[in-house]
């Protein structure tokens, strides 16, 4: 491994132990990719690991055209490495230029070309529990498009990005700010959008605060893959996937999903509660089925000795799974576990 791929897996395995806010985050996370593989633009973005819905984004210099455009391209247009693609035939890192099958790429042609850029690098962030998320690097007319040695380099990166970004959703990020309340975006098949005022607040507290960064009508690509998968999968009048991500005040937006007629979808931006935030939050955490129970029940109010009713093991075997969770989420105590769902 080269040096500055094993400098650059340090750095991304330190990242994921701090606890700072967002935009900070996607920063650092590339400043250690850009010491092995340079680019111009970058989009970084984590999935809610039980939906597999996009979720948290950075991003900076990255395409400026609509989210839904860049949605139905990756599901509709038969491009060259859609995500899925990179993580169900393991390739987790590809090329694309004109060198590189962009001939007939529309991405290239029509997303790329008119900001300037001339190849991109995506890579699948994965290790051994799953898939957790993505990032797009460019480059633009300057520099020498990608080659397949970068692609090389950058899948070493793949699994201490996935570790830094988990450890992202866990870490504690303190703020004063209230959560708002819930709002809905009427989502239509042929792409229009009703967004309520409380909607597009949850989406600007997603947003990224820096120079350049995601704003809110990036962030409408949760809320667009929602109404995707909920308007292809899910019968007349049925519920659809849920996504869970971290705002910018450190707390949680569920955005969940209906099928309100053969055309339409609406899906409800509000604040997160513990029952649904806590499957997404677990495996974030590494934690096992028993460990998210123990979580869940606790969230409940039980004491140790009522998990241990409850679950039918003894309170030594209940202490041993708080000590456990404690140490996965990094912190002290049962307060400061539950202030993490919440």
């Amino acid at each position: 491994m080269g040096g500055s791929v094993a400098a650059a897996r340090s750095k991304l395995l330190g990242l994921g132990q701090e606890r700072s806010a967002a935009g900070w985050f996607g920063d650092a996370a590339l400043e250690a990719v850009a010491d092995v593989v340079g680019h111009d633009g970058y989009c970084l973005f984590a999935v809610d690991p039980v939906s597999g819905i996009r979720t948290t984004m950075f991003s900076r210099h990255g395409l400026t055209c609509s989210s839904l455009r860049l949605l139905r391209n990756e599901v509709a247009d038969d491009d060259v490495n859609p995500y899925a693609r990179l993580v169900s035939t393991r390739q987790v890192a590809g090329v694309l230029a004109e060198d590189r099958s962009g001939d007939h790429s529309r991405r290239l042609h029509e997303l790329m070309h008119p900001d300037g850029y001339r190849s991109e690098l995506r890579v699948v962030l994965v290790d051994r529990d799953g898939y957790w998320g993505g990032l797009s690097l460019f480059r633009d007319e300057r520099h020498h498009p990608f080659t397949e040695d970068d692609a090389d380099e950058l899948r070493q990166l793949s699994e201490p990005l996935a570790s830094a970004l988990r450890h992202h959703h866990v870490a504690v990020r303190r703020s004063s700010a209230e959560a708002g309340a819930a709002g809905v975006v009427v989502a239509s098949r042929d792409g229009r959008a009703r967004v309520s005022d409380e909607a597009r607040a949850w989406l600007e507290q997603l947003a990224d605060p820096g120079e350049d960064g995601a704003v809110a009508d990036d962030l409408m690509r949760i809320v667009w893959e929602l109404a995707d998968a909920t308007l292809r999968r899910v019968p007349r009048s049925g519920s659809g996937p849920v996504a869970r991500a971290r705002t910018a005040y450190g707390g949680w937006l569920v955005a969940s999903t209906s099928r309100v007629d053969p055309d339409e979808a609406a899906v409800v931006l509000r604040p997160g509660d513990v029952g649904t935030v806590a499957p997404a939050f677990a495996r974030w955490a590494g934690f096992s089925r028993r460990e998210t129970a123990v979580l869940l029940l606790l969230a409940d109010g039980r004491t140790s000795r009522g998990v241990a009713r409850e679950l039918g093991i003894s309170p030594y075997t209940v202490d041993d799974h708080l000590a456990s969770l404690y140490r996965k989420a990094g912190v002290r105590g049962r307060d400061e576990l539950l202030a993490l769902v919440r």
